[in-house]
Parts: C-alpha cells; structure tokens; sequence
C-alpha cells in the first residue's frame, strides 16, 4: 500500500488549518448584524441573478415559438374511381410568422383493413413521394396540384408504380372493409436553426352507409396528426 509523502500530508494539514481558520472566522463575522446583512443581500443578489436569467430564458423561448413558422398539410380531392389510379390531392402552407427552410415533406398511401391501423412507417422508397422547397414564406402556399399516389412496387426493380383500382378493391372499399389512408411527415428548419416536423394523416371511406362508429384506422389515423410545440 502507498503511504502519504511528507509534502502530501502537510499539504492536507495546511487545507485543514485553511478551512477550520475561514469557517471560525465566518461564523464569529455573522455576529456582526453588518456582516449578516452583507451576506443576506448577496444571497439575494444571487437568487435575483438566477431568476432574471430564467425569466429571460422564458421570454426567449415565448419569443420562438410565437414567431416561428408552422407548416401545415391540406387535404384535397380523392380519385377514387374503378381503372383509375388511387391518389390524393394535398398541398402545404406556412401558418406561422417567418419563413420555413429547407422543406421536405415525404408521404405514401396505404390500404389499411378497418380493423386494423396503418403501420406509420419510415416511408421506405419507392413506395412514398416527396415534396421539397428551400424557403416557404409567411403565408405561402405550393401548388394544389400535388398528389399522393397508391403505389406499388414492381417485381425485381426498385422502381414503384400506381396501383389501378380494380373490380375487387372496389368492392372491398364499397362494402367498408377498407379505408384508403394518406399520411406523412414535413420535416423543416425555423429562422432560429431549430428543426421542426409536422405529422399528417387524411382517410377516406365510403361514408354511403350509415355507422355509428369510426373503423380504428380513422381513429388512429386522427391521433397521428400532431406537430413539435418548441
């Protein structure tokens, strides 16, 4: 085992010489009302430094989050139509206070069973599509001719392509066993260089017959769309 050289140790006795002479020396200055005062109004001092520093933290974010920009996803017109491709009609707007940067929205449709619920993927290529714009302004809009198509992949490539609604998915979609499901992510940067996302999901049903309940991927499709509050 190590011992303690003869310079360590006088060095710890020289601290502990240090401590015990400042702490009886400050207890001894507290009976002074002076000295107590002193100490209380740096106390305070300290506290009010904490608290401005807070208060200015708050008012900072504040500031952020009602000047920021909010992309926002609209649902268009449905072609849901037998030999036609399957696809959805959106758009995207600036809602917020300043320009959005570096937009890029990606989205896919699914055909999802009424009991069950989309499965929120990474939108894997090729069966997504994307969207991207280097600056949105306040208030801006992009063309409401932009479509989400139900897409699939062709055997033995990585390419995708639409998918015609037959004789059999039209009737499944007639009798509400399925709901067509449209969904995606904006993913975007704010003046401040913080990034944000906006989550977006649009079904639709034949709503020729009358229910009294939601089939589950309207549920789910509904609690999907959110966005980051920073």
């Amino acid at each position: 085992m190590d011992k303690t050289s003869p310079n360590e140790e006088e060095t710890q006795k020289a601290k502990h010489h240090y401590l015990s002479e400042f702490l009886g020396k400050f207890f001894k200055e507290l009976n002074r009302p002076r000295f107590l005062v002193e100490v209380l109004a740096l106390v305070g001092l300290f506290i009010y430094v904490c608290e401005t520093h807070r208060m200015n933290s708050l008012a900072s974010h504040n500031f952020i989050v009602d000047q920021r920009p909010w992309i926002i996803a609209h649902s268009g017109q449905w072609v849901i139509q037998k030999d036609k491709i399957v696809e959805m009609y959106t758009w995207f707007h600036n809602a917020g206070k300043t320009p959005a940067m570096d937009v890029h929205a990606t989205n896919r449709i699914e055909v999802v069973s009424s009991q069950d619920i989309p499965s929120f993927d990474d939108y894997p290529k090729p069966l997504s599509a994307s969207f991207s714009a280097a600056i949105m302004y306040p208030g801006q809009e992009t063309p409401h001719t932009n479509s989400i198509a139900l897409l699939e992949e062709i055997a033995g490539t990585n390419q995708s392509k639409g998918v015609i609604l037959n004789d059999e998915l039209l009737d499944r979609y007639n009798r509400r066993q399925i709901v067509f499901v449209a969904y995606g992510q904006a993913i975007y940067r704010d003046a401040f260089g913080i990034e944000r996302w906006t989550h977006f999901c649009f079904y639709q049903e034949n709503s020729g017959t009358f229910v009294t309940n939601l089939p589950n991927a309207a549920k789910k499709c509904s609690e999907y769309n959110n966005a980051d509050n920073n």
